[in-house]
């Protein structure tokens, strides 16, 4: 456990807490992917920007064979849990993820006792027709949907990256995603800069690139999650209005879209060159976009 950091012009020093004793350790950089808790974040009085949303929904991995499509289903406002959302979807191994908003006034070990969890998952299943099903639980928890990023993942020497730069939405796998993609732009751009084949200009990327695409995230991801846990009546309201009408009126039914995240285009890096000669290409993807598959 890092229990204290110091940060000088070109090393950190970082001071380790273990079962045997305190140690410290010099690095010239420190990534620190510690998570939505960082402690180096903390350590470091660094403040998550953004928005944290009311709703709170408990998610959990049931081991079970069901005859059902590879996608996620979305349910609104079930006999079940009335006015209230659920997710399910398709993982390896026979599991299959369930996400189920809870009522205001539930408290998360409410939520997590057994029983509870036994009589909710039921209840979904049925309405899938399994009929007395057997399941095993792999793993639950209960989590509030945020949308927060730091305003810069470069301080001094200490890179942040993954749950500690930002904290996403669970809606489409942001989370886990974008922190795949902070690692592959950090990666290479990190090693170029320590082996001295590149300037502070392109570690600096990095922080531009990453902390814009988590913003535009942010951005998206607001959208879908006042749509799943509408945070007023009037968000409420017109999320009712849009899924009734979708099942009568043919033009209300685009405003739905299957994917809930993109490619993030790096149209403003400044890794893009600004003299260049764009103007000669009349198609194909501009500077900074994602290749076309």
């Amino acid at each position: 456990n890092v229990i204290d950091i110091e940060q000088g012009v070109d090393r950190a020093v970082l001071q380790v807490d273990t079962p045997g004793d305190v140690y410290s350790l010099e690095a010239d950089w420190v990534v620190a992917a510690d998570g939505a808790r960082s402690g180096l974040r903390s350590l470091l009085g660094l403040k998550l920007e953004g928005a944290s949303y009311e709703g709170r929904f408990v998610i959990a991995d049931i081991r079970i064979k069901l005859d059902l499509p590879t996608e996620r289903l979305a349910f609104f406002d079930p006999a079940w849990n009335p006015g209230n959302t659920v997710l399910m979807h398709r993982e390896p191994g026979d599991i299959w993820r369930i996400d189920y908003q809870l009522p205001a006034d539930e408290t998360p070990e409410q939520a997590l006792h057994p029983d509870s969890l036994r009589e909710r998952i039921n209840a979904q299943l049925a309405m899938l027709d399994v009929e007395n099903p057997v399941w095993e639980l792999d793993w639950s928890s209960v989590y509030s949907a945020r949308a927060l990023t730091l305003p810069q993942y470069i301080n001094d020497r200490v890179i942040f990256a993954g749950d500690a730069a930002h904290l996403l939405p669970i809606f489409g796998v942001r989370g886990a995603n974008t922190g795949f993609q902070d690692c592959h732009d950090l990666g290479w751009k990190l090693a170029l800069h320590i082996k001295g084949l590149a300037g502070a200009g392109l570690l600096a990327s990095y922080s531009d690139e990453r902390v814009k695409a988590a913003r535009e995230i942010i951005e998206e991801a607001g959208k879908s999650t006042r749509f799943m846990a509408p945070p007023s009546r009037g968000y409420r309201l017109l999320r009712d209005a849009v899924l009734s009408l979708s099942l009568t009126r043919e033009f209300v039914r685009p405003l739905y879209h299957w994917r809930t995240s993109r490619a993030h285009d790096y149209a403003d890096s400044r890794l893009n060159a600004v003299d260049d000669d764009n103007l000669l290409f009349t198609g194909g993807p501009r500077n900074g976009a994602p290749l076309l598959n």
